[in-house]
């Protein structure tokens, strides 16, 4: 015997075809109450609601923060583009880059890639959950590899993975200084 659900007194997969199109036009012609009776129609509104939340965490606004050894760096902008300047590099440096949304995902995977400017990348930090207060954080060991000399630039993007991978998100440039430059 197959499963039956039923809502409402209402067999909802077996439905001959006769009945199926006396349903059809009841509702064709607005006579929803009759199509769906009251606790029919919340059930409807009910699904209707959880669908749309489902897909929420690909409408939500991001926003991050970049620290240098746990200062915050304010985000300059440039020709549209934004720019976190950092003090010079050693090797106990750690940038990290918070990732903060509206709708926090605690199960979802997240990935933060850092691409130097040919565009080739350097690394990808991939962990669970996004908008947690977990920082993708880069060493000065890493810095001073990608940027030698500890000066240059390198771009970071952001990844979400909710019902699929996000595109990637261009969060900015982090720039890098030597000491020799400031102190003029």
């Amino acid at each position: 015997m197959a499963y039956e659900p039923r809502t409402a007194g209402i067999k909802l997969l077996t439905l001959p075809s006769n009945r199926l199109s006396i349903l059809m036009e009841q509702c064709s012609a607005n006579k929803i109450s009759r199509c769906f009776p009251a606790s029919g129609m919340a059930i409807c509104l009910i699904l209707l609601f959880s669908a749309s939340y489902l897909h929420a965490q690909d409408d939500t606004v991001g926003f991050w923060k970049v620290t240098d050894n746990g200062k915050e760096v304010s985000a300059v902008t440039i020709n549209n583009e934004s720019d976190y300047f950092l003090e010079p590099v050693t090797d106990s440096t750690v940038v990290s880059v918070y990732y903060y949304t509206e709708s926090p995902c605690r199960n979802c995977l997240c990935r933060l890639l850092a691409r130097d400017t040919q565009g080739v990348a350097l690394k990808t930090i991939e962990h669970k959950g996004y908008g947690n207060n977990i920082p993708f954080s880069f060493s000065g060991r890493d810095l001073k590899t990608w940027l030698p000399g500890g000066a240059g630039k390198f771009y970071i993007y952001f990844s979400g993975k909710y019902d699929g991978w996000m595109p990637w998100e261009f969060l900015g440039a982090i720039k890098c200084i030597p000491q020799k430059a400031r102190d003029k």
